[in-house]
């Protein structure tokens, strides 16, 4: 009897399983999954090896936001084992001059002020403005983000600011690829998204309306379905 698909989903910047967990729970069908968060982690080549570390021979994977960079930085290393990838809410650009000064803000505050005081700060970013009202998903992300200490949080910058440039690896993926982006994203542009999957031969392009950075929150039924699909593919 042949093993059934397996699935790694991985978690961004301040996130845990709440992030994929409306995906995990109506794609259980389909494979194995399994989540993975990289609290404890400050470089981004570390947490591809901590993937690494647990992965069977061939499976399916997706990363949101850092998880998406950490997803590609997989493929760098075994592209041959990945039989499906999902690109969601992130980029492929190494970071930009103001970026470290402009991350080191939300650090100062969750050092000087704590993680309470960071969340406050760090979920209006994330979200479209219009569900700054949906006290379920503002009190489900702020809880997440005060899961984390400071110093998780910081060693997360840290990786983010010291990324790779992932921009070499693109043509190289020919397994069928979604990418997936919230039109008002703030943290990952649209037009950043359009490009990715301009360049991947096999991937294809969704856009969840109305929706900021937490796609897989802030739309779960939306991208559930669209992941179903690109499971099937």
């Amino acid at each position: 009897m042949s093993e059934p698909p397996v699935l790694l989903l991985l978690t961004g910047l301040l996130s845990d399983e709440v992030v994929w967990e409306a995906q995990a729970r109506v794609l259980d069908d389909l494979a194995v999954i399994r989540i993975m968060h990289f609290r404890g982690f400050g470089d981004i080549p570390r947490m591809a090896e901590a993937v690494l570390e647990v992965a069977p021979e061939r499976f399916s994977l997706a990363g949101h936001s850092m998880g998406g960079r950490v997803a590609l930085e997989v493929f760098r290393h075994a592209a041959d084992r990945i039989v499906r990838l999902g690109l969601f809410n992130t980029g492929i650009y190494p970071a930009h001059e103001k970026e470290a000064s402009e991350r080191n803000k939300l650090v100062r505050i969750a050092r000087e002020e704590g993680m309470a005081a960071l969340a406050e700060a760090w979920v209006p970013t994330v979200i479209h403005p219009d569900r700054l009202n949906d006290a379920q998903l503002v009190s489900a992300l702020a809880a997440m983000a005060e899961r984390n200490t400071p110093e998780q949080f910081e060693n997360q910058i840290g990786a983010l600011v010291n990324r790779p440039d992932m921009r070499d690896l693109l043509p190289k993926i020919a397994c069928p690829t979604m990418v997936l982006a919230g039109r008002d994203d703030a943290w990952a542009s649209v037009n950043q998204h359009i490009e990715m999957s301009g360049i991947i031969s096999s991937a294809s392009l969704s856009i969840i309306e109305h929706c900021g950075h937490m796609t897989t929150m802030e739309r779960p039924d939306e991208v559930s379905g669209l992941m179903r699909e690109w499971m099937m593919r």
